[in-house]
C-alpha cells in the first residue's frame, strides 16, 4: 500500500482526534472542494459510511470500479483503499468513526458487523421502504452531530445501529439463494 495515503478525514490527517471521535458530513462539503473527485486513499484506524441519496457516483473499491445508484450505502473498513467520482448534484453524507467502536454500536446485532469486514455496496433502489429507514437514520446522525446535545453520542449509536442492521439484511437477503 506504498504510495496510498491515509487520512482521517479526506486531506486530513488525525492529529486532533479524541477517543471517542465521529465525524459526520455532507458529500457535497468535502467533493465540491477536490473539484467532485476523492483520490484513493485510505483510513488506519477508522471506518466509513457513505450514503448517497441522490446525484451519482463511481467508487473504485481497492482498484475496482462500480458505479453507484442511489439510494445505496458504501461500508469501508480501516485500511480499505477507496477513491470516488461524484456528479455535481450530489446528495449525501460521509460517516467516520473509530472503527473499534463498531461492536459496541451493534452489540444487539453483533453479526451486522461481518459487513465492515471488507468493502460493500449496498444498494437499497430495490427496497425503497429499507431506503427511507436508513436515510432517516442517517440524517438523524448527522442532525445529532451537528446539534451537539448532551446525550448525542447515545443517538448517534442507536441511529447509526438501525443503518447498519438494516444494510445486514439487505446484504443476507441479496446473497440468499433463491428456491423455486
Amino acid at each position: 500500500m506504498r504510495g496510498i495515503p491515509s487520512y482521517a478525514l479526506y486531506g486530513e490527517f488525525d492529529a486532533h482526534l479524541g477517543n471517542d471521535w465521529l465525524h459526520c458530513e455532507t458529500i457535497l462539503s468535502r467533493s465540491r472542494l477536490h473539484g467532485f473527485e476523492i483520490r484513493p486513499h485510505r483510513h488506519e484506524r477508522f471506518c466509513q459510511i457513505l450514503w448517497l441519496a441522490a446525484g451519482s457516483a463511481v467508487v473504485t473499491l481497492d482498484g475496482r470500479a462500480e458505479r453507484l445508484i442511489p439510494p445505496s450505502l458504501v461500508l469501508l473498513p480501516a485500511l480499505s483503499v477507496h477513491g470516488y467520482t461524484f456528479s455535481h448534484d450530489v446528495e449525501g453524507l460521509v460517516i467516520t468513526l473509530f472503527e473499534r467502536h463498531l461492536p459496541e454500536i451493534l452489540r444487539a446485532c453483533p453479526e451486522a458487523a461481518a459487513g465492515f469486514d471488507t468493502p460493500s455496496v449496498v444498494a437499497l433502489g430495490d427496497r425503497p421502504a429499507l431506503g427511507r429507514l436508513v436515510g432517516d437514520s442517517l440524517a438523524a446522525v448527522a442532525r445529532e452531530f451537528e446539534q451537539g446535545e448532551p446525550g448525542r453520542l447515545g443517538i448517534v449509536d442507536a441511529a447509526l445501529a438501525v443503518a447498519l442492521i438494516a444494510a445486514h439484511g439487505v446484504r443476507l437477503s441479496a446473497a440468499a439463494p433463491v428456491v423455486g
